[in-house]
């Protein structure tokens, strides 16, 4: 007999073993229900429309940053362009300048040239008043050419100056040995404009016409002298040259 009531209590134990795991199972997933139900959820819509509006705000401020940027680089384009048109107006000036310096350059190189084309031309301009030989009973060694004072006289050939400066007779003098070894005197003047040991060329203003020394009136007295000191005829001279006065 107490077999028998073991064996029932057994098989009561072991039926109603699963009934109790159920219970013990079921227990969290309704303590989670009610935890559920208890506990509020968040809300994200304001998260979500604070997130936006940081993003509009650094997309903004990205924006302005990019204006800022441009016109910065702009303003130093503008800069750049006034410095370039600025030294490119410069440079235009001094190139112009220097084209304008070439063409005078040019002109008083042309007319020297005009001036100097002949290897001979005349010693000043004027009127012939006295010519080389007998005069009053004395030698005139050279020719008087006449004209107003301050009138230019040139050398007549190239030439080395061997002296420029007072002389006897003549007030004052220049004389000029040419390349060839003849000397060519020119006298009577107030005022020259070289001195011993310049090197002049045919053409090339050397004193004006005065009326210093033994002078009547204002005049070149011009002499040629060949060998050292052997005075020749100048109009026969200057004709041989082909220069007429």
């Amino acid at each position: 007999m107490r077999r028998r009531r073991v064996v029932a209590a057994v098989i009561a134990a072991c039926a109603l073993a699963p009934l109790a795991q159920q219970a013990i199972s079921a227990e969290p997933a309704d303590s989670v229900a009610l935890q559920s139900r208890a506990t509020p959820q968040p809300d994200t819509s304001a998260a979500i429309k604070r997130e936006e509006q940081l993003r509009k705000h650094f997309e903004a401020q990205q924006a302005h940053l990019e204006w800022v940027k441009k016109r910065k680089e702009a303003k130093e384009r503008a800069k750049e362009k006034a410095r370039e048109e600025a030294r490119e107006a410069a440079l235009a000036k001094k190139r112009a300048k220097e084209r304008a310096e070439e063409r005078a350059r040019q002109k008083r190189a042309e007319a020297r040239q005009a001036a100097t084309s002949a290897e001979f031309v005349k010693p000043t301009e004027g009127r012939l008043t006295s010519q080389f030989g007998a005069r009053g009973g004395e030698q005139h060694g050279g020719i008087d050419i006449a004209n107003s004072l301050g009138t230019p006289i040139y050398s007549v050939a190239d030439g080395t100056v061997v002296e420029a400066g007072p002389a006897s007779g003549f007030g004052n003098w220049v004389r000029i040995k040419h390349d060839d070894g003849t000397i060519t005197v020119y006298g009577h003047m107030f005022e020259y404009s070289v001195q011993a040991g310049q090197r002049v060329e045919a053409g090339e203003q050397i004193a004006e016409i005065g009326n210093n020394g033994q002078s009547t009136g204002p005049h070149l007295h011009f002499e040629v002298w060949q060998n050292g000191s052997q005075k020749i005829d100048p109009l026969a001279w200057l004709g041989q040259h082909i220069v007429a006065l």
